[in-house]
């Protein structure tokens, strides 16, 4: 299904045109302007799955990125952006063929390295709270602790606990699992398959990244 049909960049002349009247001199970059402008005027026509391609440097992650800001699509991660963006996005058109799903969005590589750290980030949490645990678990077990009032009652159930249970159920009682972990190409298709339904609009830069080609 063709959500998106058409979308048009700004050309050279209309690039030449708004710097003909920027009264700000003291900008060196004018970032996304001169970088698509090589061409008379950029039009994009979409089929139901239309690749960009091109050499580093290219452009492609710049025209996916104007293409997502302007549609108002749902993002992660942060991207470059810079004073001129707006003036950018204003001369920049789009016809839609559908209305778009509400979970339309933007996928990037850095959205999967973000997942993949984050997970990493998570479990490594949770390996430094277990050392925790365990000096707590024994330092309450051989506590020497009386009860004076209630408010020692969470102290009180810490040494009742440590005293019941072993070390191990004590730390597993203690604390959440460690999430699985998987290659980077596994968590980037967990990504991609927890990010994209079956309707709507995504935008995908460098999705091959850690994928194998089938």
């Amino acid at each position: 299904m063709i959500y998106l049909e058409h979308f048009s960049f700004p050309s050279k002349d209309d690039e030449f045109i708004f710097f003909n009247d920027l009264k700000r001199q003291c900008y060196t970059n004018f970032y996304p302007f001169q970088v698509l402008s090589d061409h008379e005027r950029l039009n994009l026509d979409f089929e139901n799955v239309t690749i960009l391609y091109g050499s580093n440097g290219s452009g492609k992650s710049t025209a996916l990125n104007v293409m997502a800001e302007k549609l108002g699509l749902k993002r992660d991660a942060n991207y470059n952006k810079s004073n001129f963006y707006d003036d950018y996005l204003s001369q920049c058109s789009f016809r839609l063929e559908y209305d778009l799903h509400e979970e339309s969005r933007i996928i990037t590589s850095d959205d999967v390295f973000e997942y993949a750290l984050s997970l990493r980030d998570l479990n490594d949490g949770i390996d430094r709270k277990r050392d925790r645990i365990f000096d707590e678990y024994l330092e309450a077990k051989y506590a020497n602790f009386q009860m004076k009032s209630l408010e020692d009652y969470d102290r009180l159930k810490q040494i009742n606990d440590s005293r019941r249970m072993t070390q191990s159920r004590y730390t597993r009682e203690h604390l959440i699992n460690n999430i699985r972990t998987h290659s980077n190409g596994e968590n980037a298709f967990k990504f991609f398959t927890q990010k994209i339904g079956e309707g709507g609009l995504y935008l995908l830069d460098e999705p091959e990244n850690s994928l194998a080609p089938k």
